[in-house]
């Protein structure tokens, strides 16, 4: 708790010193490290969350340290991308906990106006559902929100059709946070520049491997992994009650003496 609140009071001074608050910008906010104690804890209470086992692996802790690193100014561009064609790999998991830890900090930063602290999640099928029922007011909201999250980029619809107008709502808040050099995090299942053209054409794409910093999240699976001991505990504990049902049975009459 003790280096928690330092690094909220370091937090503090660095957001105290700058006009415009920017995570990837500031240099002062504290050791790579307890930025990856806050994205562990976040990431582990997620697993958990969903009553799912956690899995804790070298691999894990490399991807934590990559985006510690990222949070920390490693690399100067405002928006990371977490990718891998592998379900179940901790994109989505991962793209949570960054956004709890920023609200973490945030929320512990009393000086910070309150227009500064507007931490969102959304995935982006829902950004589009917006777009079908024409809730324009909501996706501007979405498009300028300081610290932007946006799950699954590519698993929603290219183009939303409504009264004949072709809406492309994705691709729109891309290019809005692009233009205005908005932090923004996302996944994806997306691998390719041909994949992300064929989503949001060659402008987008472009911008897209400019302004994002990739971390590909390697074709392993912590959903496939957790079944398969879920699968070990239930054959073990199968074979317990079966170990128990046949001591507590009587002797078969041939076996009576």
């Amino acid at each position: 708790m003790k280096a928690e609140q330092e690094y909220a009071v370091r937090i503090a001074k660095a957001i105290k010193q700058q006009e415009t608050f920017c995570l990837t910008r500031c240099k002062l906010i504290g050791p790579k490290e307890a930025v990856a104690e806050l994205l562990f804890k976040a990431y582990r209470r997620r697993v958990l969350m969903t009553s799912s086992e956690f899995i804790h692996t070298s691999l894990l802790d490399e991807y934590i340290m990559k985006v510690a690193g990222w949070l920390c100014g490693e690399n100067p561009r405002l928006g990371v991308a977490f990718s891998g064609k592998t379900l179940g790999n901790g994109k989505t998991t991962m793209l949570k906990a960054v956004s709890d830890t920023v609200a973490y900090i945030l929320r512990n930063m009393t000086k910070v106006p309150s227009s500064d602290l507007s931490v969102f999640y959304i995935k982006a099928v829902d950004v589009c559902q917006l777009a079908q029922n024409g809730e324009t007011d909501k996706i501007e909201s979405v498009k300028k929100m300081r610290f932007l999250h946006i799950d699954d980029i590519g698993a929603e619809p290219a183009i939303v059709c409504r009264y004949g107008n072709k809406l492309r709502p994705i691709a729109d808040i891309l290019d809005f946070r692009y233009d205005r050099s908005l932090y923004t995090a996302c996944s994806t299942n997306m691998e390719t520049e041909g994949q992300i053209i064929g989503m949001y054409g060659e402008r987008t794409m472009s911008r897209y491997s400019e302004f994002f910093a990739t971390l590909h999240f390697e074709e392993y699976s912590f959903r496939t992994e957790r079944n398969r001991i879920l699968e070990e505990r239930e054959i073990l504990a199968g074979s317990e009650v079966v170990f128990r049902i046949s001591r507590n049975c009587p002797d078969s009459p041939g076996s009576q003496k």
